[in-house]
């Protein structure tokens, strides 16, 4: 949807813009505004002074003074009064098309007392201006099949998309429809299906829903909404009625109909609880006192992005029959499945846009995952549903906020847990069943090590079980570099002690890449790439005064691939940008753990002679280079991190008070490097392999 803007006005009062997509501190909202009501709440965030201490339902929007009710169609409003121009709150905001785009014509907010809304409305809260009604189709499922189309009229109004979704069929998928299925509705559990925001666990609960025959159950979906009202869907028959729940002094009344007027079998979901938004208790504490009043008529299953459920107790979950059923993240093996679909991947490959825009790099679908993995991790909205600007600025905000992550991963937090600070996170189960709660992706991992320093390594490697599967990964090295970077700097050391090279302090380390090359300062500065590739680069520094450009990879791994287009492209585009400057040096260096360092080699290189130019990079002649032995000892030293300590069961590099030891090996032609410093692009070059050991 477009970012809509609109001009509200309340008394007599400047009118004040409300956009879509973006709040009054021009952040980008988690989710953009859809219906009425948003817009409602969306004036009470911005007018705190007259309207935050207002009750939602005591706030009306009305057309522009002047505009008859005429430019809508009927069902737009709360009623059948031709003087009455309230808007209904459950009507979407693209009818309005252009109605309030215009500070000279704005939308007007009203308040009316408690009591006067009450008796106004209750004559009509169940009137066909309120429901919404269409036709469905039951579909069919086959646990063999690979992959399930989703019909928007099931996802229409429930609180998510609005479009047809094609779902891979993954293993959590196919758990989920049988723990429905077989716990859920054979057995009467009252089921609690839990894991980390943006996996699937709702649509997976949708499509369940499609699959059920509506003769012999009705069912009724409740989306608890972060901002704004419930809104409510109820399937009987070959027919689906929508309806927002927005009369906070009638929700219990209306509840109470909805739930009370099926006769039948009756499966109600509540999707989206969090037990810290306000009224999302009362709600679940009705429909569990509704289910106990039948249940062999009647089942209930909450969905929430919560770590626990609030207050378990192993003789309530016995006495209720409550299970709970856990959805793990998703993996790199389930997105290269998933993108393997032609149709999927349409749908979605304008996401897949993190990797590097070179003509001469052509990518396949699993190759654009991967690099995208980087950012989304295993997160599939973020793969999937938001670019990787959005991705990058929604992580930011999370860790912006976050006062700690490891209560978190340590599954600390449960009922309390914050939806803003859980996207941070995802979760693993292993065979045996175990859940491991981990940093959603690399990228928000470096992040929260650069806001909470080297201490935060220092306090996961003592989760022994969390530092093995991290250092699996990865991560732990690169989160370090990082975290040093932005608290001491780094220094490396020659053996004979004759020369000390820097790498300096930084207080913020930007985002780069070649389609965009940003202001690159006059002092010495970092960078991180903004579109990440495998074989490419996780960090470059720029010394302007010094001539230096210096590239590092950080790799944990025996072996890596030695993608020389990357490099290339990054330095044609500067050599043509704003930012270009005469390069005297080239450094590429390789970090690598020191147990690996004997063993590490090259696998492969491509792009092949396009740094032939540089003086030091012979065409043909850059594989052999990266193999050659050992010529000086390095070491990495962490100044003033008197946090850092010997711990026997991390990795060795904790030990040594912080001590870091790197080892370089020349890969470059050592006449060649000795050329003239020349003006871009043609620049001398160096290279190194670096790996971190006791």
């Amino acid at each position: 949807m477009a970012n809509q803007v609109f001009f509200v006005k309340y008394n007599d009062n400047q009118p004040v813009k409300i956009a879509a997509h973006y709040d009054s501190q021009r952040v980008k909202r988690e989710w953009p505004l859809i219906i009425v009501a948003d817009v409602i709440w969306a004036v009470k965030q911005t007018l705190p002074s007259k309207l935050g201490a207002v009750d939602p339902d005591e706030l009306t929007l009305h057309l522009p003074p002047g505009v008859p009710r005429s430019a809508l169609h009927e069902d737009c409003f709360v009623n059948f009064v031709e003087s009455d121009t309230t808007l209904r709150i459950g009507m979407p905001l693209s009818r309005l098309d252009g109605i309030g785009a215009d500070d000279t014509h704005p939308l007007i907010i009203k308040k009316s007392s408690p009591l006067n809304s009450i008796d106004s409305l209750q004559s009509i809260k169940f009137s066909k201006s309120d429901w919404e009604t269409t036709s469905v189709a039951v579909r069919s499922y086959n646990p063999a099949d690979a992959f399930f189309n989703l019909d928007s009229d099931y996802i229409a109004d429930s609180g998510l998309t609005s479009s047809t979704l094609i779902l891979y069929c993954r293993s959590a998928f196919r758990r989920q429809f049988e723990f429905l299925q077989n716990r859920v509705l054979d057995e009467d559990v009252l089921g609690w299906i839990l894991g980390p925001p943006g996996i699937g666990k709702s649509v997976t609960a949708l499509a369940f829903i499609s699959t059920i025959p509506k003769m012999v159950w009705s069912v009724t979906w409740i989306h608890m909404s972060d901002q704004g009202f419930p809104m409510c869907l109820q399937f009987e028959a070959d027919k689906k009625k929508a309806l927002v729940l927005s009369i906070k002094h009638t929700i219990d009344q209306r509840l109470n109909a909805i739930l009370e007027g099926v006769t039948k079998k009756h499966l109600v979901f509540v999707d989206g609880y969090a037990a810290s938004r306000e009224g999302h208790l009362d709600i679940i504490r009705r429909c569990i006192s509704w289910r106990k009043k039948d249940r062999s008529l009647r089942r209930l299953c909450v969905i929430s992005s919560m770590h626990s459920r609030r207050y378990p107790s192993s003789t309530t979950d016995l006495l209720c029959n409550i299970k709970e059923h856990f959805v793990e993240s998703w993996s790199l093996g389930d997105y290269k499945a998933a993108v393997e679909n032609k149709q999927f991947y349409a749908n979605i490959s304008h996401n897949l846009d993190v990797s590097n825009d070179s003509d001469s790099i052509q990518q396949i679908p699993s190759q654009l995952v991967e690099s995208k993995l980087y950012f989304a991790g295993g997160s599939s909205r973020f793969m999937f549903d938001f670019n990787t600007d959005d991705v990058i600025e929604m992580i930011n905000v999370s860790v912006s906020v976050s006062t700690g992550v490891m209560p978190y991963l340590l599954n600390a937090i449960g009922d309390r847990s914050e939806k803003v600070i859980n996207r941070l996170c995802s979760c693993v189960i292993d065979q045996y069943g175990k859940r491991s709660t981990f940093i959603v992706s690399k990228y928000a991992a470096t992040s929260l090590a650069m806001k909470e320093g080297p201490e935060l390594i220092h306090r996961i490697s003592e989760a022994t079980w969390y530092f093995e599967n991290l250092l699996i990964d990865g991560w732990l090295l690169e989160m370090w570099f990082f975290a040093s970077l932005i608290t001491d700097g780094v220094k490396i050391q020659h053996r004979n002690g004759s020369h000390c090279e820097v790498w300096p302090r930084t207080s913020q380390i930007r985002m780069i890449d070649s389609a965009y090359i940003p202001y690159i300062p006059e002092f010495p500065a970092w960078f991180r790439p903004r579109k990440w590739n495998k074989g490419s680069y996780d960090a470059i520094y720029f010394d302007k005064a010094q001539k230096q450009v210096l590239f590092v990879q950080i790799t944990h791994r025996h072996m890596h691939s030695f993608r020389i287009e990357y490099f290339y492209d990054l330095l044609r585009a500067l050599s043509v940008s704003r930012s270009a400057f005469e390069i005297a040096k080239l450094d590429i260096a390789f970090l690598v753990d020191k147990e690996k360092l004997h063993d590490f080699f090259i696998s492969d290189v491509s792009g092949e002679g396009l740094l032939s130019d540089f003086p030091g990079w012979r065409n043909g002649y850059e594989k052999e280079n990266t193999t050659q032995d050992l010529e000086e000892q390095l070491q990495w030293l962490m100044d003033n991190d008197s946090s850092a300590k010997d711990n026997s069961d991390g990795l060795h590099f904790f030990r040594n008070a912080g001590a870091l030891k790197l080892f370089m090996a020349r890969i470059v032609d050592q006449e060649a490097a000795k050329s003239t410093s020349v003006s871009s692009p043609s620049r001398a070059a160096t290279a190194g392999l670096l790996a971190v050991g006791e």
